[in-house]
């Protein structure tokens, strides 16, 4: 469950910041936004690369990006799951806090927990590398908003 929960959690989140997605760039700032439609549009979306992930769909809330996804154990059992995260912007970086997640309508057990925010640790460093693949290698964001449609990140470089 550990390496699908990293896995899903990776590959969703990636799609927030997709080439193409970059909106403005005036002198040294940038807006780099992605609307709700264009996230479950994306492939990696549409057909998740591990094959144990299915029915993947993101919700963006104000404040708050919503995950939900079938997950197929080795056993062959499913979990409806459902994962809460809220971005924040902290010393320039975007980073992700765990808000809350469930399986089939019950609290996951600790242990999962604790490797979803390991998978987190693991986003933000992949958002990074995404961030810097459309604004450069130098930069530092200013503010992340999120809106019922859409992902914004806006900075400088």
């Amino acid at each position: 469950m550990n390496r699908i929960a990293s896995v899903i959690l990776i590959v969703a989140v990636m799609a927030v910041f997709v080439p193409g997605a970059f909106v403005s760039a005036q002198g040294g700032s940038f807006s780099l936004t992605i609307t709700e439609a264009e996230l479950n549009s994306l492939p990696r979306v549409t057909n998740p690369i591990n094959r144990n992930v299915s029915n993947v769909s993101v919700d963006l809330q104000p404040g708050q990006v919503h995950l939900a996804m079938t997950l197929t154990g080795r056993n062959g059992q499913a979990w409806q799951t459902v994962s809460i995260w809220e971005p924040r912007v902290e010393n320039g970086r975007l980073l992700w806090t765990l808000v809350s997640v469930t399986a089939n309508g019950a609290a996951l057990p600790q242990n999962l927990t604790a490797a979803l925010n390991n998978a987190a640790r693991s986003i933000q460093q992949a958002m990074q590398q995404a961030i810097r693949a459309e604004v450069g290698a130098r930069y530092t964001l200013t503010e992340v908003t999120v809106t019922d449609d859409a992902f914004t990140v806006t900075g400088t470089r």
